[in-house]
């Protein structure tokens, strides 16, 4: 009954997100600013720049007419001191068609990778705003531990002058000293926490601390299911690599076809025998229709396969999207129900002029502050965990 009538006059919370994230204090920057430091410094992502650099170039030298002219020299000599030698020189070709198509093959080779780099982009950015939305909440955790705090201080300090004057046992004195010290505790391990987390975005940032401001955070609003659809189809670079690395693969099929197609090789020749000089040139041709018909097989079953794994990326993704979603819309409804009966800031000084009044005791204080500070407590798990929802969906349909 009596906590009926506690919850009966109690104020109701705002909780809906606005649209865009509060500005940062001056001198720090908010989530959006971090994630964007993070993406120009993160160490990973800039040894996946460079390897993939690396790649691009022998991609573009193979897709390039690259085969190396052969040099022959042959010596020979026999009876009566008869010598003869000749030399030459031969140019290879593959078939016309080859260069083109490995031009092709690269380029969507190359085009992976530019998708790749972005998944591994967004994979970071949603690492990083998931450890701020930590942060936040362990920030909003500190904040309301030193309401508490602060109240309990103003009680501390009466309940010792009542003492003094014999109005309040002992008793009274050691359990808020005691609540005092397990209030100050916690803080302590949420500094620890906070520590922790930002050594983690420093990590992220290439070793360079962000000085970031959590207190006035607001995500953004959650929006409707099929935008979230659309967006994850047309912006996912996961979704988007899959595809290009199938569209390669096809274009490896073409490849190894043609291959199987003649190649050439012209020379110039040179030969001296009996005090004769000759000069002359070579045609000859290769006939790899047997040997690279394996070779285009296996890539015709690539490309197969990887058809096959770009359609389960997608569907997988938007799996994702669908119970992100649902998630995220369950933890707005609880929230919406859980703000009209969780106590207002106000309730700590309202129990303190309680005490003042004479109308509670100390053990009544402490029952009521417990009672405030569970109720608190469990909101703020809930809005993390609807802030960390939010974030997973949004991060699925991340603009390229």
């Amino acid at each position: 009954m009596k906590k009926a009538i506690i919850l009966a006059g109690l104020a109701v919370l705002a909780f809906e997100a606005a649209n865009a994230e509060t500005p940062a204090a001056k001198g720090t920057v908010g989530r959006d600013a971090a994630v964007t430091m993070i993406l120009e410094n993160n160490p990973r992502l800039k040894a996946l720049a460079e390897n993939q650099k690396a790649e691009s170039t022998q991609l573009s030298v193979a897709g390039r007419f690259n085969n190396q002219p052969e040099v022959e020299f042959e010596h020979m000599w026999g009876k009566g001191g008869v010598t003869k030698w000749n030399a030459g020189v031969t140019q290879s070709f593959d078939w016309p068609g080859v260069y083109g198509r490995r031009r092709e093959e690269a380029q969507a080779r190359m085009g992976a990778f530019r998708y790749l780099y972005a998944a591994e982009a967004r994979s970071i950015a949603t690492e990083a705003m998931l450890l701020f939305d930590n942060a936040v909440y362990v920030q909003k955790q500190i904040a309301l531990l030193d309401k508490l705090i602060a109240n309990l201080k103003q009680l501390q300090e009466k309940v010792a002058v009542a003492h003094k004057g014999g109005q309040v046992t002992v008793l009274d004195v050691k359990k808020l000293d005691f609540e005092m010290y397990t209030y100050n505790a916690r803080r302590n391990d949420l500094l620890q926490e906070q520590d922790r987390l930002a050594g983690e975005l420093a990590a992220l940032n290439g070793g360079k601390a962000i000085d970031a401001d959590f207190s006035g955070f607001v995500p953004q609003a959650l929006q409707p299911l099929d935008e979230y659809l659309r967006l994850a189809r047309e912006n996912n670079p996961t979704v988007k690599a899959a595809e290009q690395n199938a569209e390669a693969a096809r274009m490896a099929a073409r490849t190894a076809d043609a291959e199987r197609k003649p190649g050439f090789a012209v020379g110039y020749r040179h030969a001296y025998e009996e005090q004769i000089h000759f000069n002359g040139f070579s045609v000859s041709v290769s006939l790899p229709v047997f040997t690279n018909k394996a070779a285009s097989l296996a890539a015709q079953t690539r490309v197969t396969a990887l058809g096959f794994e770009a359609e389960s990326v997608a569907g997988a993704e938007q799996a994702k999207v669908r119970a992100s979603y649902a998630d995220a819309t369950r933890r707005a409804a609880a929230l919406r129900e859980m703000s009209k009966v969780t106590l207002d800031e106000s309730y700590p000084r309202l129990v303190l002029m309680a005490y003042n009044g004479g109308q509670i005791n100390v053990i009544t204080y402490l029952q009521e502050i417990s009672y405030f500070e569970s109720a608190q407590a469990e909101y703020l798990a809930a809005e993390y965990s609807y802030y960390t929802d939010l974030t997973t969906l949004n991060a699925l349909a991340r603009p390229l």
